[in-house]
């Protein structure tokens, strides 16, 4: 899928992942794609009907108010969990977490972002 950008942003990693909780806006799990870019992470959902198919956006979390981004390790039924600890416009953490496919990818891709200001 096509996406559209901000000046100065670049996509970084873009997979299939699946949303298991951790923030109190979402409560249902939810199968989609999680986007990783310099500045933002975005998990979106894919809906509607065989000829009416869109995205809708479940989360936007901008990567200067998330405080930390760490990817679990897979357990022997389970994929590798990638959760996100942002500060929410209520100032509450949130922590909302994602099974994600490429866990290799993911691992090599952190390395790269800056989170709050910070390089991790």
């Amino acid at each position: 899928m096509k996406r559209v950008l901000e000046r100065n942003e670049e996509l970084l990693i873009e997979d299939d992942a699946e949303y298991i909780g951790g923030s109190s806006k979402v409560l249902e799990t939810s199968k989609g794609v999680l986007v990783l870019t310099n500045k933002k992470l975005v998990f979106e959902r894919i809906v509607g009907g065989v000829r009416h198919r869109r995205p809708e956006i479940i989360f936007i979390i901008n990567l200067s108010s998330a405080k930390e981004l760490k990817l679990g390790e897979p357990g022997r039924f389970a994929k590798p969990v990638l959760t996100v600890v942002y500060e929410a416009e209520d100032r509450k953490l949130e922590q909302p977490s994602f099974a994600v496919s490429s866990p290799e990818r993911w691992s090599s891709v952190l390395g790269t972002v800056k989170i709050g200001g910070f390089a991790l």
